[in-house]
């Protein structure tokens, strides 16, 4: 499929929340509170969207410090324009925002060579620690502890 003509967005809008929240539950990135996604958006330091006309059909935010760190976040691309680069596009204008810092990031199950492909690594010894409610993620691994 060819890259469609869509306009990259810095910044974020509550007035885009409906098409945000509707985007997540498109993909595997399910969602269940509106405001709890709203205000991760609102929070965060860099956030890139693409728009078709009115229509959103990718998205993604990162959290930074602009200097050493930052992590990104929700990367999604509407399924109806998957595989035709906008993930690419949303990644590179991430990575545009704090291009000297480490940049880390959890894919989604699946997603993991398109990451290596943009020059992503494996992190040997990344951890994560989720609240209780959250502690059954497959994403968590409970039984590799290095000696």
């Amino acid at each position: 499929m060819t890259r469609p003509d869509v306009k990259l967005v810095y910044g974020y809008q509550p007035e885009w929340l409906e098409q945000m929240f509707a985007l997540f539950n498109k993909t595997a990135l399910k969602r269940t509170d509106a405001q709890k996604v709203n205000r991760g958006l609102m929070n965060s330091q860099v956030v890139a969207s693409l728009w078709q006309d009115d229509r959103l059909v990718a998205t993604g935010r990162m959290i930074t410090d602009f200097e050493m760190y930052s992590g990104i976040f929700d990367v999604v691309v509407d399924p109806e324009f998957q595989q035709c680069g906008l993930g690419r596009v949303i990644i590179e204008a991430l990575v545009d925002k704090a291009p000297d810092t480490c940049i880390h990031l959890t894919s989604t199950f699946g997603n993991e060579a398109f990451y290596h492909r943009l020059g992503f690594r494996f992190h040997k010894t990344a951890m994560a620690l989720y609240p209780e409610r959250l502690s059954h993620s497959p994403y968590l691994d409970r039984d590799t502890i290095p000696s």
